[in-house]
């Protein structure tokens, strides 16, 4: 697991990859939709997507986004942004 950390003119980026399994394009949209939903049911949500679900609700509670793309070293990353204040 990779952790980078850059400052970008919209706030900071924090970026974790791995090289283990590899989302396919359709996964990558699924974890991105369970992270975004607004108003999202947690109850009707069972296995990995609760998961991202959580993420995302907290995420928005704090203002900040979380992305998803395939990483440079095999695995996925994750991206969070953290916006300026």
């Amino acid at each position: 697991v990779h952790v980078y950390v850059e400052e970008v003119p919209a706030g900071i980026v924090i970026t974790v990859e791995d090289s283990g399994l590899v989302m396919s394009e359709v996964q990558l949209r699924r974890a991105e939709r369970a992270v975004s939903a607004e108003n999202q049911d947690l109850t009707n949500l069972s296995g990995t997507r609760l998961g991202l679900a959580v993420v995302g609700r907290l995420a928005r509670k704090h203002g900040l986004t979380v992305s998803f793309r395939p990483s440079a070293r095999g695995g996925t990353g994750a991206l969070m942004m953290l916006p300026q204040d």
